[in-house]
Parts: structure tokens; sequence; C-alpha cells
């Protein structure tokens, strides 16, 4: 996944594809991503077959979390885990300044 650049107060939606060993799209038995705000403590958003909330399943093995917390500006790293099958992805994003502040 390419790095991508918000702004303080939007809602990335970060996806993730789940694959088994041979390559197939899956459904994992249940699937996390932690978020790790610059300066702040990790949040953990996590779901179980078969609704997976507050996960989104959009089809076999395609998922995606809106990520409701960008209020300070910097790197954000984040990371995808699953079970069966066991896996996981990770990257980052970063959050821009705001260049208005109201008064």
């Amino acid at each position: 996944m390419p790095t991508q650049t918000f702004d303080i107060g939007d809602v990335p939606r970060l996806p993730v594809k789940v694959k088994d060993y041979d390559g197939n799209l899956v459904d994992p038995g249940s699937i996390k991503l932690i978020v790790d705000p610059p300066g702040a403590t990790s949040v953990e958003f996590a779901g179980s077959a078969p609704a997976y909330t507050p996960i989104v399943r959009v089809s076999l093995g395609s998922f995606y979390c809106l990520v409701d917390l960008l209020t300070v500006e910097g790197a954000y790293e984040f990371r995808w885990e699953t079970d069966s099958p066991k896996g996981a992805e990770q990257g980052r994003f970063f959050v821009r300044k705001k260049n208005v502040v109201p008064p």
C-alpha cells in the first residue's frame, strides 16, 4: 500500500486483502487493525466472523476499516493481523497540520 497523506479531521478508509498460503482470497476467523497515532496510545479495531464489526467485509477476503481518530499531525503507523490464516500487513500514513485554525 503506498503511503497516503490526510488532513486532521479526515476519516481514512484502510483496506486489506486476506489470502491463504496458496494466494486465494479467504475470510479469516478474526481480524484486527491496530493504529498507532503519533505521541498517543495505540487504538485497536477488532472483529470476528461472520460480522467482523467494526471492520467492514466488502467481499471474500476484502476488508476495510474507517479510522476516525486523526486529531494530531504526524506519522500514523498501522498493522492488520488475522488468524486462520495467520497473517499481518503493516504500513503508515501521514496527517498534515491544519492550515486554517478557527477563531
